[in-house]
């Protein structure tokens, strides 16, 4: 503990069960200690993790895409740390998604590495998917759609189903909707990087097809740093080491919306 200096620890957002362990321990923890307690956005620090491996390579302005079980969320960056919300999903996250049509499937959890190992054998064309757009004209997504027809397709098809046709239109969707609403922001304001953060960005389909569409721009964390890790909760906290250090009495949110 003498060469602790700062602690940092995740406050939402997030499920409240598993934030409560943390932050009780951290509290705890920097109480014995004497040490401050710095709280941080869980969704800040998907982005960070990018900053970990590629630092200065990262040029603004960025596109910041979140895809997680639990966060979809697009941000415009100035710099680093300035931070606006520019869209959201309004239903299922991405990774959500993945866990449901693999538990559709009788796959098991978590979802995601199931799907992206059964789609490498599959047809991303095989089963055309509905790619909603918001009748506001709003960058918003929406992928509790998608998941209904893929349950209907599998009521359907049942024996006749392609598995691995599935998976892969699924990823290719995906894809396309993400990419998409990178491409109509850039539209208004161009932007020189594209980072790719969360859970979901450890899909390779997802990763070669970032980097097809956006070439040298695209910056995604490697997988050591795609899912949840300490290192990002590290270099945050590292970042905001000036910041006014949380009370004892900190509490936990299961939202956290970054401005907007």
């Amino acid at each position: 503990m003498n060469d602790i200096d700062l602690i940092g620890v995740t406050v939402g957002p997030g499920l409240l069960g598993s934030l409560l362990v943390g932050l009780s321990f951290a509290k705890a923890l920097s109480f014995s200690s004497k040490i401050p307690l710095i709280p941080l956005n869980h969704i800040e620090s998907h982005i960070q993790s990018a900053f970990i491996e590629f630092g200065d390579a990262i040029r603004f302005p960025a596109a910041a895409f979140v895809a997680s079980g639990g966060h979809t969320h697009l941000f415009r960056m100035d710099k680093e740390r300035n931070l606006f919300l520019l869209a959201r999903t309004r239903d299922d996250a991405v990774g959500e998604a993945f866990d449901k049509l693999s538990k559709m499937l009788g796959m098991g959890y978590p979802g995601g590495p199931v799907i992206d190992k059964l789609a490498e054998e599959g047809d991303e064309n095989r089963y055309p998917l509905p790619k909603p757009r918001m009748s506001d004209h709003s960058l918003d997504m929406s992928f509790s759609g998608i998941k209904s027809a893929m349950f209907r397709l599998i009521q359907q098809e049942r024996d006749r189903l392609d598995i691995p046709g599935l998976a892969a239109s699924f990823q290719k969707t995906v894809a396309d909707i993400l990419i998409d609403r990178i491409r109509r922001f850039g539209k208004e304001t161009p932007f020189k990087s594209i980072i790719l953060a969360g859970g979901v960005s450890a899909n390779a389909y997802l990763r070669a097809r970032f980097l097809q569409a956006f070439g040298e721009q695209t910056f995604v964390p490697s997988m050591k740093y795609a899912t949840d890790n300490g290192a990002m909760v590290a270099s945050l906290a590292f970042l905001k080491r000036n910041e006014t250090p949380a009370p004892l009495h900190q509490e936990a949110f299961s939202t956290w919306i970054l401005p907007s």
